[in-house]
């Protein structure tokens, strides 16, 4: 059984932000507890029951803008340029001031885009509270994961709209004066409705069901079932991803060339993040370089930390075998970004890399097997382990 904090939040700060705490279970969804808070400045009056469990934030699909791209680059700072390039034809401010995030799929790519300010906002309120949020989507991505069928769902004076090509949310009004050509783009998909939406002009949608209730606890049970079934794309990517402190793993390597693949990893990581202009997130891994160069090799704390990872690895036989699979990883896993890096190590006998993976789900994991095979790389992978919550997986790579 596993429970997970709901956030509801509002179109800014100063809205409303309701919460549930649900329990996925064999059998389905049970919600446990619900509340409310008047602002995200009260999110810390969250119950330590509540709030002590990891958390899915959504905000109003009004704020996120949603592309697909069809046969997306499979190199991670490829995939984020034609990302960018893609939403900048459809937005009114400059793409610069937007935080994308990407989420693969088998032939395609979901983009999505939001202000990098009410990001910075969000992130910020969350980490005042003391609060634990591993996603953060759209109310409408996290409805549309609940089900193969489309969507309405009343909330408020809007409705809520999931469907093959519509992910998004709008008030009744402007509902009302689409509604026919709204109706059409769901083609011959069936229709859940919640609510009363014959006052959104939705009522002759064809293959309608009307389900009923639109409470928030009938929202809460399906953005559970979201998250379960599917998917959604996860904005917490780049400067905003969950940051492991390498730090204290570092006595999990026995030798001073785990070290060094460490740092070669971090500095992938550092040209990852250059590439995408997310500086702060650049700055961040330019730091914990530093710090665990200085931690590993105390005698040679003037030396530059990359430099000296070269030189370890180097060192031996392999040394350019380690660095020529080290970079594609690297460049693999910024592409799967909801899977993290515990560990690291080089088997110079086999010429093989060996890492460790932490993730929530474990098919995080296949998709990275996925992406690392079509960058040419075998893979050998005996499936993971549940610990703690996550899902652990041991991987060799070599060419």
């Amino acid at each position: 059984m596993t429970q997970r904090l709901i956030l509801k939040l509002g179109e800014s700060l100063a809205d409303p932000i309701n919460w549930a705490v649900t329990e996925t279970r064999a059998d389905g969804v049970e919600i446990v507890s619900t509340g409310a808070v008047e602002t995200a400045a009260a999110l810390n009056e969250i119950p330590g029951a509540a709030a002590n469990n990891p958390a899915l934030a959504l905000v109003p699909a009004e704020q996120v803008i949603y592309r697909r791209l069809p046969s997306p680059p499979r190199q991670a700072k490829k995939l984020m340029a034609a990302a960018a390039l893609a939403l900048e034809d459809t937005i009114c401010q400059p793409v610069d001031e937007l935080h994308i995030a990407v989420n693969r799929h088998d032939d395609s790519a979901e983009i999505a885009g939001i202000s990098d300010h009410l990001m910075q906002q969000w992130r910020d309120a969350f980490e005042a509270a003391g609060l634990k949020v591993t996603i953060l989507t759209s109310d409408a991505a996290v409805l549309a994961a609940s089900s193969d069928a489309a969507i309405l769902f009343q909330d408020g004076d809007r409705v809520i709209i999931t469907a093959p090509t519509v992910q998004a949310a709008a008030e009744f009004g402007l509902i009302h004066s689409a509604g026919a050509s709204l109706a059409d783009s769901f083609g011959e998909v069936d229709a859940q409705a919640y609510g009363d939406l014959a006052a959104a002009g939705l009522s002759h949608v064809p293959n309608l069901s009307l389900e009923g209730d639109a409470s928030d606890t009938v929202f809460f049970q399906l953005a559970s079932n979201g998250l379960k079934k599917g998917a959604p794309t996860n904005l917490l990517q780049g400067a905003y991803a969950e940051q492991r402190d390498w730090l204290l793993t570092l006595g999990q390597w026995r030798a001073p060339t785990l070290a060094a693949a460490s740092l070669f990893a971090f500095f992938c990581a550092v040209q990852i993040t250059d590439a995408l202009r997310v500086d702060r997130a650049a700055d961040a891994w330019k730091a914990r370089v530093t710090a665990l160069h200085e931690t590993a090799f105390p005698d040679k704390i003037d030396v530059d930390p990359v430099s000296n990872a070269r030189m370890v690895v180097g060192a031996g036989n392999s040394g350019d075998d380690f660095v020529s699979l080290l970079e594609p990883v690297a460049e693999a896993l910024g592409a799967n970004e909801p899977v993290a890096l515990d560990r690291i190590g080089f088997n110079g006998a086999q010429s093989e890399l060996q890492i460790t993976v932490r993730t929530k789900d474990n098919a995080a994991i296949e998709r990275l097997i996925e992406t690392l095979k079509q960058g040419g790389l075998s893979v050998q992978y005996n499936g993971g382990r549940r610990t703690r919550g996550d899902w652990v997986g041991e991987i060799m790579v070599g060419r």
